[in-house]
């Protein structure tokens, strides 16, 4: 995604972003999908749909998936999300999605070890 947006090939971004708002839907992360999913309509109406339609099927988002996350998030929860979403625009896109995208560093259950900062190395 980030070469895609140096390359200011914006439809291709918003490609990437409708593939992370999948995932986020996956993990749960619901206003984050509808973040993504808001910035990713918002590219695609500005630039249309580009070349990468071509060769790459694009993720599921019509109508039904949107108003199935309205239900669960609520009409003011979404909309809120919605509006952030299309808010975002140009590089800021992008390092949300990235940002978000970096899985957290997790550390093994269970007591500390002696000698055991909390730091991870």
């Amino acid at each position: 995604m980030s070469q895609s947006a140096e390359a200011r090939d914006e439809p291709s971004v918003a490609y990437y972003l409708e593939a992370l708002a999948a995932v986020a839907i996956r993990q749960d992360n619901l206003e984050r999908a509808v973040h993504l999913l808001a910035a990713a309509g918002a590219l695609l109406q500005a630039k249309g749909s580009g070349w990468l339609h071509a060769l790459v099927p694009r993720a599921a988002h019509d109508d039904g998936l949107l108003a199935a996350l309205r239900s669960r998030m609520g009409d003011a929860a979404f909309e809120q999300a919605w509006t952030r979403g299309q808010s975002l625009g140009g590089s800021r896109t992008v390092e949300y999605a990235l940002a978000e995208a970096s899985p957290e560093p997790t550390r093994p259950a269970g007591p500390p070890r002696a000698g055991d900062t909390g730091a991870i190395s």
